[in-house]
C-alpha cells in the first residue's frame, strides 16, 4: 500500500457495502474501537483513535433475509519522535 493510503490513527476512512440485489436493502455497520461505533447506510465513514487490529462487521438485510460479513482493518500507530538537545 503506498504511504499516501496508509491507515493511520485519527484518519477517517470510507467503507462501502456491496452485494445487495434490491435497492431497498439495509446496511448496518459495527466498528470495534471506531467512531462511530455503529452506522447505517451503503457508504459510511469511520475513524479509529488507537492503532492495531479492529474488526468491522457489515450486516445486510433485504427481502426478509440477513447476512453478516466480518473483516479486520489494521490501523498504524502514529510514530512520535523525541528530540533532545
Amino acid at each position: 500500500m503506498p504511504p499516501a493510503q496508509q491507515c493511520l490513527e485519527g484518519n477517517s476512512f470510507s467503507f462501502v457495502g456491496e452485494g445487495a440485489q434490491f435497492s431497498d436493502a439495509a446496511y448496518s455497520w459495527q466498528f470495534e474501537g471506531g467512531a462511530p461505533e455503529t452506522a447505517s447506510g451503503m457508504v459510511v465513514d469511520a475513524s479509529f483513535s488507537s492503532g492495531g487490529w479492529h474488526e468491522v462487521t457489515l450486516t445486510l438485510e433485504e427481502i426478509g433475509c440477513t447476512s453478516s460479513s466480518l473483516d479486520s482493518i489494521f490501523i498504524e500507530r502514529l510514530r512520535t519522535s523525541v528530540h533532545s538537545m
